[in-house]
Formats: C-alpha cells, structure tokens, sequence
C-alpha cells in the first residue's frame, strides 16, 4: 500500500460505531475499536503544541499543500480548498507523536468551524456536509522542514492515529471505517503504517456486520480481536471468506515487523 492511500480512503461511521444486534464480544471489540477512534494523542510539550499550531507552521502547511496539489492537477481544487482553510485559521492540531530525533508525526483537522467568516470561497471544491478532511505529515524540529506529507478524508468519525513500538519497529495505527450504510454493512479496520513513509505494513477487517433483509439469505457477522504484543500484532477470532462464502473459525494471525 502507498502513502495515497490515505487521501483515497473514506472512514464511515457516525461519531462511535453504529448499533447493530450483536454479540457481546462484537460489541466488546467495537467498544475497544470506539476509544481508539476518540483519542487524541498530543504527546508534546506546551510549547511544541503552540508551535505546530502557530503561524510559522501555518505557512508551511499552507506552502506544502499547495506545491502538494500542483504535484496531483487530478485534485487540485480540492487541496487548495484545504489550504485555503488553513489559511483562514479553520484547523487544529489532532495528533503530534514523537517519532524520535526530533521527528513528530502531525495529524491536522481542516475545516473544524462551519462559521460564514471562517470558510473560503474554493470551499465548494470539497465533499459536503458529511466528510472531515486533514492533512498528515512528519517534521523536523531540527531541520525545521517538513519530511513526508499526504492529505486524508473521512466521513463523520475522527481519524486519530496511535503509536505502537514493536522490537526496535516503531510503527502508527488507526481504526478505519468503510462502512456503507447505503448497504448496511459495517467494515471497520485496524490499518498499520510506517511512519516514515505512511506506507501500509498491516489491515485486518475486526468488525464486520451485514444485513440482507431476507429470509432467503443469511446476514454475516464476524469479529477479530486484536493486540500489539512485544514485537509483533496478533489478531484472533473469526473471518469470513467472501470467495467462498464461509466463515474462518479459529481465525489466528500474527504480524511481524
């Protein structure tokens, strides 16, 4: 997986993962699933906070998004409505992990106040009212310069990423939704990345619910729990070949980094 796929992919859920009837250790895996989806990880001192959010990296997000949408013309408008924004100060800082060197991992959500004065006029370049829109990115303290940079958009959840270390392998994870409820389907992932490149290293579905609305078809429902263990993430439980059209039972996978 490459780095574009976090601007190609669309998390969908409604705040905290939607009630279907399930089971009690799908609806234990969705509550874990729920807290990582919420939290916001800001492990910087006061003073770095200030600066990631201030107006010196304001023009340097500005700068990096606009090179970044002469760079893919197929999204152009789009990412200058993203700069646009920042511009205007409509963004906040959503995460910032330390990476080690002084290296942080930036994840900024644009477009936060829906207020007349607070949103540009290229603002009907973006998907509305539904999707939430950030740009991720590393950067050097040292050499004051951002390294890697990609934009994301999801709809109505928060895209929080988290840092795991694994050995001598630091990596970052998020929970990402791609769920249709057109469909009535529930699809909700744990995705692993390098944060170096935001390249994807891991995905597993852990929650996935399905409704057919006939008798003559049955509903599919499975989940896998999952846990970052000592240099390694283990996910267990159940899976469903969709091939096939059979469920995995005694699902067991480890992944090694």
């Amino acid at each position: 997986m490459k780095k574009t796929l976090l601007l190609i992919t669309a998390l969908l859920a409604l705040g905290s993962l939607p009630a279907f009837a399930q089971s009690a250790e799908y609806e234990r895996i969705a509550a874990k699933a729920n807290a990582l989806i919420e939290k916001e990880e800001i492990l910087a001192t006061a003073e770095e906070a200030a600066f990631f959010s201030g107006a010196q990296m304001r023009s340097k997000i500005v700068a990096r998004t606009r090179r970044f949408a002469e760079e893919h013309p197929g999204g152009k408008d789009e990412l200058n409505a993203l700069a646009d924004y920042v511009a205007l100060e409509n963004y906040r800082l959503q995460n910032a992990i330390p990476l080690g060197q002084g290296v942080f991992f930036l994840n900024y959500a644009v477009r936060v106040d829906w207020s007349g004065n607070k949103v540009p006029k290229s603002a009907d370049a973006l998907l509305q009212p539904k999707y939430n829109y950030y740009l991720i990115l590393t950067y050097s303290t040292a050499e004051k310069s951002i390294l890697e940079f990609t934009p994301s958009i999801n709809a109505y959840t928060p895209l929080n990423f988290h840092k795991a270390t694994l050995g001598k392998k630091t990596v970052l994870y998020a929970v990402e939704n791609g769920s249709s409820f057109g469909w009535a389907t529930e699809k909700i992932l744990l995705s692993v990345f390098d944060p170096a490149t935001f390249s994807g290293l891991a995905q597993e579905i852990i929650l996935y619910s399905q409704s057919f609305y006939s008798a003559g078809v049955e509903d599919i429902e499975f989940c896998k729990d999952f846990e970052f263990d000592g240099n390694a993430l283990h996910f267990w439980g159940t899976d469903f070949d969709f091939d096939e059209g059979k469920y995995i039972r005694g699902y067991d996978k480890v992944y090694r980094f």
